[in-house]
């Protein structure tokens, strides 16, 4: 099973008082099963492209992954970091 770690910015779209799990194998996988359970994520994560928007970064086991296909072992933690502007 993969643990999904979210900002509290992302927690207030969903039902979640903890981790998401999910057994995907690939961090797209994972992120479908998010989206698919909480859909108001999916318009904070997703550009209308299904791209990620430019302010979310994705961390396996706490190494940034540049590729949403990138496979995930069992008991793998994924991590949506949400990047925070302001002035």
């Amino acid at each position: 099973m993969v643990k999904l770690t979210l900002p509290r910015q992302l927690m207030n779209y969903t039902n979640l008082t903890g981790d998401f799990i999910s057994e995907a194998t690939t961090i797209e996988q994972a992120l479908d099963d998010l989206v698919q359970s909480h859909p108001m994520l999916k318009a904070q994560i997703y550009n209308q492209d299904r791209t990620l928007r430019n302010f979310v970064n994705i961390f396996v086991n706490e190494e940034m992954a540049d590729d949403l296909r990138m496979p995930v072992l069992p008991h793998s933690r994924i991590q949506i970091i949400v990047a925070v502007a302001g002035g």
